[in-house]
């Protein structure tokens, strides 16, 4: 199908669209295999009318002899005494970090719920269809550049953890049309790394789709607008790709993590003037207490969720406001630390497949246990 190739024909004008004055911070670290790096100086275009309280941080390193740079979101309330949740968010093709973090406006979150986001720049990928470049992900298999984000990906969780008490049980991922590629090439390739995901307005590739296999059970929240005219609801193939209809990856992970029941819900629409609703399919009765969310947004588009609409991108259709992505998104990583961490002095429920049958148990962490030292 035509519709399609639009994935990777993202204009390059958005990216120039909301950029105005703040606060930030720009950290420039010598490291990677022994080399020293001269400083080099930043034209700087990032801004956030979000979070108005707390610093953006521009920071970088080399990795593959590539200088690879990120935003990081620090809220005001952030001391350093106590651990928190990472999110890191990833942009879409052919538009960049500054763009996914005053797009997405997840740092006004980060400022009530506590945690700090990283939002990665991607280098320069190939456009499978009309053999143009823009910044993006190598995904599909490696297919449409020589970058290792997935490398990058995982140097760029220890920088942040470098300078900043991070939570070990608290690191998920999210992004927004290819950017939620690269979320899923992440969370499928390092599980342990990973706690959850969350994708906004793109399926797993087929490709991908058959070679996922994490080892485990992992949380997944998934956000698709029907009308979705760049990355098609209903799936497409064109070019080599192809992409099967978007509610099959949420039927992926529910069978990954061997989910025993569905439920459909039908959630208000509070705001009519929207021209959509959302009807949201909960996967229950998963492994490891782990759970799927499907949001359809019926008639929605290639939009984040509670966002401003883009002036001059109406293209991308209509952005529900019912829900809140970042909302929708946190309050679903809060639900959902790595089940593979333990968090003390809390009574833990957890369960497994056993003959074909759910079994459950209660497991009950004191305080003082801090996992250096065998336990009865």
């Amino acid at each position: 199908m035509q519709c399609v190739t639009h994935l990777f024909n993202l204009l390059a004008s958005v990216s120039g669209l909301f950029w105005k004055k703040a606060s930030v911070v720009k950290d420039v670290e010598n490291i990677g295999k022994g080399r020293m790096l001269f400083p080099i100086l930043f034209v700087l275009l990032c801004s956030s009318t979000y979070g108005q309280d707390g610093v953006v941080h521009e920071r970088s390193f080399v990795h593959d002899d590539s200088l690879r740079s990120y935003l990081l979101y620090v809220p005001d309330a952030y001391n350093g005494q106590t651990d928190w949740p990472l999110v890191i968010n990833y942009h879409g093709y052919n538009v960049d970090a500054n763009f996914q973090m005053n797009y997405t406006g997840m740092n006004a979150t980060a400022d009530t719920a506590h945690f700090l986001v990283a939002y990665p720049q991607g280098l320069l990928v190939n456009n499978p269809f009309n053999g143009t470049k823009g910044p993006g992900w190598n995904l599909l298999g490696g297919t449409l550049s020589e970058n290792d984000d997935v490398d990058f990906s995982l140097e760029l969780i220890n920088h942040v953890k470098a300078d900043y008490m991070v939570d070990p049980a608290r690191t998920h991922v999210t992004g927004w049309s290819m950017g939620a590629g690269m979320a899923y090439e992440l969370a499928c390739a390092h599980p342990a790394q990973i706690a959850s995901l969350a994708a906004v307005d793109e399926q797993m590739d087929d490709g991908l789709l058959g070679s996922c296999s994490p080892g485990r059970a992992m949380s997944f929240l998934q956000i698709h607008g029907t009308a979705d005219p760049l990355v098609p609801f209903n799936g497409a193939a064109a070019g080599g790709v192809s992409f099967s209809p978007a509610p099959l990856t949420a039927s992926f992970y529910a069978g990954l993590n061997s989910c025993m029941d569905s439920t459909e819900i039908e959630i208000e629409d509070s705001i009519a003037g929207d021209s959509s609703t959302v009807t949201l399919t909960k996967y229950t009765s998963c492994n490891d207490d782990t759970e799927i969310l499907f949001y359809r947004i019926n008639n929605g588009g290639h939009t984040w969720p509670g966002s401003t609409p883009i002036p001059g991108l109406e293209f991308l259709g209509h952005t529900n406001q019912d829900i809140n992505a970042n909302s929708e998104i946190w309050n679903f990583f809060k639900r959902n630390p790595h089940p593979d961490y333990v968090a003390n002095g809390v009574v833990h429920e957890r369960s497994f497949m056993q003959d074909d049958s759910l079994r459950s148990y209660l497991l009950y962490v004191p305080d003082a246990y801090d996992g250096q030292a065998d336990w009865p």
